[in-house]
């Protein structure tokens, strides 16, 4: 069952010894009973809700929160659910969860002064960043976090990596088109990448970690096909020609439309998200058609096509816009984001099972999303090089 906190904590204990506390606290000397006590009362929001005397400390609760990062601009939130077993919450997380993060956030930026069950660093990892690495159909190689400007001309169109970190094909003139059936590129994200790019057709198709998209200088005929592995959101622009994206034994077909595919090689199932317009799923013998708000399940090939209703699609792409959004969401799947994200690997035997709601900010540090993981769980991480640790 799930246990609720009635009581404020703050209220049943005198001036004094709460200032002897958040002293200790601030010294780095409090025990282990006094930093939940402390944390308990910020969770709370103890300046804000109880009527004390004493203005000076409010006025040191107010300090200790704002030392600890709690800038309205910067708040992230991230709870704890319950797991199979059952599982304690606090009244005070589950009412300012925003509030909850920005503790986390303040146990990073003061670990010196603040000793709580922060993750042991061996060395932090950043979040991912803008780059990938294009293959042109010559077969040359070029890593496109390296280069700005016109980047090479194939099949008539001139091919650009912008500033802002967009791979972008422009059809240069009609008469100067070359329609190259052999000639395709591939862009490729490795862990702890992502990139966006605008297909020759006006396309915008963003990438996940670890991902790729393989597709043709210029679309001839009367199909624009392009194959996924991996993550990756697309916006087709309208045309006459149907839009396909391939990925494994799965078929996507669009004419005009915006939807998220993930399809991972480790992922128990793949799915196929739908924003707008309409979409045409298939695999093997199986084929369903998705109107906005619905999502294709697919698991093994022979098995039927499930689809979900009512999908929270901004859930589905809170990743191309910078943010982790956990909807419910198993330990495990969480920690193969973070794997792809961080590029760091994480022993799949030793995670157990919990689940978590929650939106961090995909530009903070490995160790602010783990120390934000174990400040709501009973959870604890080691980064050792390349790998996360659970103890």
């Amino acid at each position: 069952m799930v246990v609720i906190a009635d009581k404020h904590p703050f209220m049943t204990m005198k001036k004094d010894i709460a200032e002897e506390i958040l002293l200790k606290y601030k010294n780095g000397e409090a025990n282990a009973e006094e930093q939940s006590q402390v944390e308990r009362w910020l969770l709370y929001g103890a300046d804000e809700e109880l009527d004390l005397s004493d203005k000076e400390l409010l006025d040191d609760l107010v300090s200790l929160r704002e030392r600890m990062g709690f800038s309205k601009s910067k708040q992230r939130s991230l709870r704890s659910l319950r797991s199979p077993r059952s599982y304690v919450l606090w009244k005070g997380i589950a009412a300012a969860v925003a509030v909850l993060l920005t503790v986390a956030l303040g146990i990073i930026l003061y670990p010196k002064k603040i000793r709580y069950n922060e993750p042991q660093l061996a060395i932090d990892k950043p979040a991912a960043t803008n780059s990938a690495r294009l293959a042109l159909s010559n077969g040359t190689e070029i890593e496109l976090d390296k280069v700005v400007g016109k980047i090479a001309k194939e099949s008539g169109i001139e091919i650009t990596n912008d500033q802002d970190g967009n791979l972008v094909y422009n059809l240069t003139g009609h008469g100067d088109i070359k329609h190259d059936p052999l000639a395709f590129n591939t862009i490729k994200t490795p862990r702890g990448g992502h990139y966006r790019l605008i297909l020759p057709d006006g396309s915008k198709v963003w990438l996940n970690a670890e991902s790729s998209l393989r597709f043709p200088v210029s679309f001839s005929g009367t199909t624009r096909r392009v194959e996924l592995k991996g993550e990756g959101y697309f916006e087709v622009s309208k045309s006459r020609k149907k839009f396909e994206v391939a990925t494994g034994n799965i078929s996507v077909e669009v004419l005009g439309t915006h939807f998220n595919i993930n399809a991972y090689d480790n992922a128990e199932q793949h799915t196929v998200s739908l924003l707008e317009g309409r979409v045409n799923v298939r695999q093997g013998k199986f084929n369903r058609i998705l109107k906005p708000g619905e999502q294709a399940l697919l698991t093994e090939v022979g098995h039927e096509i499930n689809v979900r209703t009512d999908i929270d699609t901004e859930a589905v792409t809170a990743w191309k816009n910078g943010v982790f959004q956990f909807n419910n969401t198993e330990l495990k799947d969480i920690m193969h984001e973070l794997e792809r994200w961080y590029d760091v690997d994480v022993n799949e035997n030793n995670i157990p099972r919990k689940k978590f709601n929650g939106t961090i900010s995909r530009d903070v540090k490995l160790s602010e999303v783990l120390a934000m993981i174990e400040l709501t769980s009973n959870l604890h991480f080691k980064i050792e090089g390349r790998s996360i640790i659970m103890k």
